[in-house]
């Protein structure tokens, strides 16, 4: 692997770190950095194309309806095109939320599939963001509280 691929991976590794700790520390600086302005949805039911600042809005109000989230990424699967990438990083997501009757905890296991743009030197954002969820655990119910399709 040569040097500029090495580089590329770790940035875009520390990307996912960043939008990671973004949600969980409930810094929407952060994680509104993690995008490029205009990106592409990639969900049923969400609209294609969404502007950044809509989106943090959006996750911003579905995440404070849990008490605690922690997001842990994994098994980065990295591929560099010149100023393009494309990324697949396992994801496990623990929604808490102990105000609720029964288990107060949702977990979404699945994987993110991306793709990325070199805004800079070292600088990549999510320009096409994909969420395949393969299981959930705990209490499902809880998945209504968060972050849901603007209705339009």
């Amino acid at each position: 692997m040569d040097l500029q691929r090495l580089s590329d991976h770790t940035d875009i590794v520390n990307l996912m770190n960043r939008y990671a700790l973004g949600v969980d520390l409930r810094d929407w600086s952060l994680y509104r950095s993690c995008f490029e302005d205009q990106f592409v949805l990639d969900a049923p039911g969400w609209p294609a194309a969404m502007g950044a600042d809509e989106w943090v809005d959006i996750v911003r109000g579905g995440i404070l309806n849990y008490e605690a989230t922690q997001h842990q990424m994994s098994n980065h699967s990295v591929e560099v095109d010149g100023h393009h990438a494309e990324c697949i990083t396992y994801v496990r997501a623990v929604h808490h939320q102990p105000k609720v009757t029964g288990d107060p905890r949702w977990v979404l296991v699945g994987y993110y599939q991306l793709g990325l743009f070199r805004a800079g030197p070292g600088v990549w954002k999510i320009a096409k963001f994909n969420l395949t969820t393969l299981w959930n655990e705990g209490n499902v119910s809880l998945m209504e509280l968060g972050p849901q399709p603007p209705s339009r």
